[in-house]
């Protein structure tokens, strides 16, 4: 397996979608680096046939029994992948050399991952056995989480909160009686294995879900929200946010991968009476950018925004007075 860890790659088994009471594992590719190029290669080939046409055309350029240049490539909707006398060539669509695989790394790499496929699954039982039931109350909120007593004061829009003993353990937001997504809070004694299992059993169907991991930092609620496929597959895009006191969002920073690309968008709120007052929006090296509102002087034309330079001029002394947000670190 020295070859896995070469190339910072995982063969996992997931469970993943219940139909009927019955857990679905998928075995999937992880590769942990930024451009996952064998992750997103291999998952796309799970059946064995696939893979033995790969590593048979691999064994014929090897012998010369065929031609790279005469052999098809293999084209993906990202990627692509070239043969030539020596190696696989993982591209770009716009020709871009991601990386360059010998043909014997690349031939133990697919049959490893055959055998992986191929493998029966363990005999289990289930690792986790808590699910939603009494005694578990519910109770409404709008998107500030504050408290409604009916949905219809969201104006359709709003979450339903199930909490045992005082502990959050899921929200499901709500557009009119259409379910928009689940945010399951991990609890101590729980995996993330356990909480893709638990939504599966409960949630069959739905579009997506997240998984929250909550810390208490002086004072602050810190909640991590990953975000989820329908099948349990991390779709690569986060959601940081931190609570104060009052339960009022003041920081939320959105991370997204794609293809090798780390993409960030951090913003701040300033809040007054439970109400959001001014929004702050910072560059990815955490620079503060700009500053939004909804009253002068902010205006539509500019996106109801400033700069930083006219935060000086309008309001002289909100930084300096409010120095948290200067810049885009998480906590005050």
């Amino acid at each position: 397996m020295e070859i896995l860890e070469q190339y910072n790659l995982r063969f996992i088994r997931r469970p993943l979608i219940v139909h009927h009471g019955k857990t679905i594992v998928k075995k999937q590719a992880v590769h942990d680096e930024e451009d996952e190029y064998w992750g997103y290669f291999l998952n796309r080939y799970t059946d064995p046939d696939d893979i033995d046409a790969i590593t048979t055309t691999i064994d014929g350029i090897i012998k010369g029994i065929c031609h790279a240049e005469y052999t098809a490539n293999i084209y993906l909707d990202l990627i692509y992948i070239e043969y030539t006398d020596t190696a696989l060539l993982f591209q770009t669509r716009d020709d871009v050399l991601i990386q360059e695989v010998p043909f014997e790394e690349a031939r133990e790499i697919l049959l490893l991952w055959k055998s992986f496929i191929m493998a029966p699954l363990p005999l289990s039982t289930p690792t986790h056995k808590k699910t939603f039931q009494m005694p578990v109350t519910t109770r409404f909120e709008d998107d500030n989480r504050k408290q409604i007593s009916i949905p219809e004061e969201a104006s359709l829009y709003h979450y339903k909160v199930y909490e045992e003993n005082g502990t959050i353990l899921k929200r499901e937001e709500y557009e009119g009686h259409k379910l928009l997504n689940v945010f399951y809070y991990l609890q101590d004694h729980e995996t993330e294995q356990d909480a893709i299992e638990t939504i599966g059993k409960d949630y069959a169907g739905i579009d997506g879900f997240a998984v929250v991991k909550t810390k208490i930092l002086n004072g602050y609620t810190k909640e991590i929200n990953r975000f989820y496929t329908a099948d349990g597959i991390d779709d690569e895009f986060c959601i940081t946010a931190l609570f104060d006191q009052n339960n009022c969002m003041i920081y939320e920073q959105e991370e997204s991968y794609f293809m090798g690309v780390h993409d960030i968008e951090t913003r701040k709120y300033y809040v007054e009476d439970a109400k959001k007052i001014f929004e702050f929006v910072y560059k990815s090296s955490g620079e503060l950018l700009l500053m939004k509102g909804f009253e002068a002087p902010f205006v539509a034309e500019n996106n109801g925004s400033i700069t930083v330079s006219e935060i000086e001029l309008f309001f002289p002394d909100f930084l300096s007075q409010h120095p948290y947000y200067k810049n885009a670190e998480i906590i005050p």
